[in-house]
């Protein structure tokens, strides 16, 4: 999956979080692909160097230092409309892979909005699955296709490719990425001609990193060998939880 595949892979990111890149890097490319471009939205540009597939887009607003979590969704919308690319897949910097990603399967699922634009979202994880309320809607590919209209956190930012027309058209300035998830499910869940679906298959697998109000970090689901490289790569430049923290840390 490279340029061709018609959609564009964005993370966003910011200079508390950045560190997290390294990793997230580091297992996107082991998992999902080397060569698939990632933009990077960022506050500023990190201190450390990433693989040559990531590009970084600092994002500057009018009479603003920085990118502050307040106003997220300006720059997210500064960024689409600057874009010729009509989908996009969005991820946030601590939702590290850990399986290899049906790359195959996302692009079908691409396939699948493209012929139907009432999609505002295609969730990649099994975040709808299990959202309550689930109906199966049809066979698309190999994929189950689900939905749960009406249900909480139809704007999720959980792995999804987005219909940028549809999401632009919900955005609001002045949300952080907590407001996207709550206020734009409001808002959706208003709007009938919307719909978000997912799969029962989930094509993405991922751990979210940043626990506890991102106080520590979240290493299960990982493959031991790359805690191994992750810690010896001095890749967590937060505090690395101890067993202990880990047995008695809430799913």
């Amino acid at each position: 999956m490279t340029k061709s595949s018609g959609f564009q892979f964005i993370v966003t990111t910011s200079n508390k979080s950045m560190w997290t890149m390294k990793t997230f890097a580091y297992l996107f490319n082991i998992y999902f692909s080397s060569k698939h471009p990632v933009h990077v939205l960022c506050e500023s540009m990190p201190r450390f160097r990433l693989p040559d597939n990531f590009i970084l887009h600092p994002v500057h607003l009018d009479d603003v230092e920085g990118w502050p979590q307040k106003l997220w969704t300006d720059g997210l919308v500064r960024h689409l409309n600057s874009i010729p690319e009509q989908h996009v897949l969005i991820m946030l910097d601590d939702y590290w892979m850990v399986r290899t990603v049906d790359t195959g399967g996302i692009q079908t699922l691409y396939a699948y909005m493209l012929e139907r634009p009432e999609i505002l979202r295609v969730d990649l994880t099994g975040d709808r699955l299990y959202a309550g309320g689930v109906k199966d809607v049809e066979c698309y590919g190999h994929f189950d296709i689900i939905s749960a209209q009406g249900s909480d956190y139809q704007m999720s930012l959980m792995p999804g490719m987005w219909n940028k027309g549809h999401l632009l058209s919900v955005l609001q300035p002045n949300w952080t990425p907590w407001d996207v998830e709550l206020e734009g499910t409001s808002v959706v869940n208003e709007r009938s001609e919307l719909v978000v679906v997912g799969t029962r298959q989930w094509p993405i697998r991922i751990v979210n990193s940043m626990r506890a109000a991102r106080e520590w970090v979240d290493l299960r689901g990982l493959e031991q060998v790359h805690v191994d490289y992750i810690i010896d790569h001095h890749y967590l430049e937060a505090r690395r939880p101890t067993k202990e923290e880990i047995d008695d840390a809430p799913l």
